[in-house]
């Protein structure tokens, strides 16, 4: 690259809100640097949402929303569209989470089941859940909780 070239490359002002600009890669074609912007940490893990970008010599860039851990990149080049669809659905998946662990404890009978448990295993063994009526399975939720019997047999919606 010649020295009119080097000169124009840093005229091009950085990207709104990069907080770390790389240099100038000029092995392509067409120039270009990476940056990043604001980040966001995540509470519980060395994780980070950031937003991330590359800068053309013209002055255009690209934005994108990358998700890390530890130094891992987990998601990246995301789009602003795909992110809020992943955090639409992040967001409900927690809400379900939230909604069936109130629901197990409310449910939860107050009951001393010790006695029962061996006949309803003797009951249940070979029994697979999608063969019970509605009835049967009702009660046999009643006693240990739909969280317990989704994982015991996964092939029938409780």
């Amino acid at each position: 690259m010649n020295a009119t070239a080097t000169t124009k490359l840093a005229n091009v002002p950085h990207p709104a809100g990069a907080t770390d600009v790389s240099e100038w890669d000029t092995a392509y074609e067409t120039p270009g640097r990476y940056f990043t912007g604001k980040k966001w940490p995540l509470s519980r893990r060395e994780a980070e949402v950031l937003i991330c970008g590359f800068q053309r010599v013209d002055g255009r860039d690209e934005r994108f929303v990358n998700l890390m851990d530890r130094g891992t990149e987990l998601l990246t080049e995301l789009t602003a569209d795909e992110a809020r669809e992943i955090g639409l659905a992040l967001i409900a998946a927690a809400d379900e989470v939230d909604q069936v662990n109130s629901f197990d404890r409310e449910q939860a009978p107050q009951l001393d089941i010790s006695e029962m448990r061996d006949e309803v295993r003797a009951l249940m063994r070979g029994v697979h859940l999608r063969d019970l009526t509605d009835e049967e399975l009702s009660g046999i939720i009643d006693i240990f909780g739909p969280a317990r019997l989704r994982v015991a047999d996964n092939k029938r919606p409780v």
